[in-house]
Order: C-alpha cells, then sequence, then structure tokens
C-alpha cells in the first residue's frame, strides 16, 4: 500500500490518531472474560520461562505487568503514549539504541495491529534487536474467529478451546454486516487484523521468520492469537 492510499485508508477507516492519547479507564473498560483468558495464557507462558529483564511494549492496564513484575529483576514499559508514564517514551517502530540487547523478555500484546501491517517487521526486527541471545517475545494479535472455551472438572480446570468454521464470527448482526454488506468486523482503533483485508495468518507467520525469528509456540486464544518467538 502507497503512501497516499495508507493515509485514505486510515483517515477514512480508523480513528487512528485518537488511540495514542486514550486514558487508562479506556482500557479497564475493555477488561472481559476474553481478556482474561488471554492475560491468562501470557502470564502462564512468561511465568514459565522465567525471565529476569522484561520490556513490555505498550502500557494498556497493567494486568500482565502487575501479576509478573514481582518476580522478575526489572520490567520496563515503552509507550508511545506519555499519560501513561512508561520508563520509556516513544515510537516502537523507531529502535531505541538505549534497549539494544538489554532484555530476556519482551511483550506486546495486542499492539501491532494499531500500527499499518506494513510496520509489522520493523517492530518484529527491534524487539529481536532489544533481545539478548535466547531471548523471547511474546505477542498476541486479534483473529477474531467462532470459538467455543471449555473448562471442566475432567479435564483439570485445563481450558480447551473448539475453534468453529470460519464463517461463525458472532451475532446475527455480524454476520450480516459481514457477508451482506460487505462490512468487515474490525476494531475503529485497528489498521488490520489476522484473516480481516487479505491479512491471512500465514502472512504474519512469513513476516515474523524474515526478521530472524524462530516460533516457539502458537496457540489460538479467544479474538486473538498468540506466538511465543525466540531469539
Amino acid at each position: 500500500m502507497n503512501t497516499s492510499k495508507l493515509t485514505k485508508y486510515m483517515s477514512t477507516s480508523h480513528d487512528y490518531d485518537s488511540q495514542f492519547t486514550l486514558d487508562k479507564d479506556y482500557y479497564i473498560r475493555g477488561i472481559d472474560l476474553s481478556n482474561w483468558y488471554r492475560y491468562y495464557a501470557l502470564i502462564k507462558s512468561i511465568g514459565a520461562f522465567s525471565p529476569a529483564r522484561v520490556l513490555e511494549i505498550g502500557a494498556g492496564n497493567n494486568v500482565v505487568k502487575n501479576c509478573i513484575q514481582p518476580m522478575v529483576d526489572e520490567y520496563r514499559v515503552l509507550d508511545i503514549n506519555s499519560n501513561f508514564k512508561p520508563d520509556y517514551i516513544g515510537d516502537s517502530r523507531e529502535f531505541k539504541k538505549e534497549l539494544e540487547g538489554k532484555f530476556d523478555c519482551v511483550i506486546c500484546a495486542d499492539v501491532l495491529e494499531h500500527m499499518p501491517f506494513e510496520d509489522l517487521q520493523k517492530n518484529l526486527k527491534n524487539f529481536l534487536a532489544y533481545l539478548t541471545p535466547g531471548g523471547k517475545a511474546f505477542i498476541t494479535i486479534p483473529h477474531r474467529r467462532g470459538r467455543v472455551l471449555i473448562i471442566s472438572p475432567f479435564s483439570y480446570q485445563k481450558p480447551f478451546i473448539i475453534t468453529l468454521p470460519a464463517w461463525v464470527r458472532g451475532s446475527l448482526k455480524s454476520i450480516w454486516e459481514q457477508y451482506v454488506l460487505g462490512k468487515t468486523w474490525i476494531d475503529p482503533h485497528h489498521c488490520w487484523e489476522v484473516d480481516e483485508r487479505n491479512y491471512p495468518i500465514r502472512r504474519v507467520d512469513e513476516v515474523i521468520r524474515s526478521t530472524g525469528f524462530q516460533i516457539d509456540e502458537f496457540q489460538k486464544l479467544l479474538q486473538v492469537d498468540f506466538w511465543v518467538l525466540r531469539a
């Protein structure tokens, strides 16, 4: 997508600029069961990795930070929104030399979709540069698919997810809007989501591998996909 098309796309389809001035209450209001399940998966996976120095991209609501910070030696946050008082203020697409090779864990949960898909590689290359050898990046990106979450005593309380056919997206209203009216189900602050607007998951995987990351783990969570990447 060229610059003129990208500018038109963001100005007509998304409230692109306002997302960088949102307050903490906006993220708190967005906490629901699907988000809690995402936090559960992130915290469980990061805890099993046992990092010492963590960098989180995007302050959000601090749920992951509040759970992980007591378990690590250092926890820093990079965010473009100064209202969140992050440790580092800046755009994740801009490389910060002072962060190079400083962390063994980078967390980026539901952030990358807030920037054009064309910036995905640039972001991931920066994350890779901030990691020590063998470090890991924990990434989630929205992927709206119909899924059923099952938790039963027979599975020892371990959640089990069933992925429904691709056309099952949610309510009858969302199906009508997508398949009859031709509208895509996408957050007004998102530039893209997995499998929306010609961004299939294979393209995401291709970009990931092109940066030098190895995909250690992949999970289909509720409303998001979750990658664990190794430097």
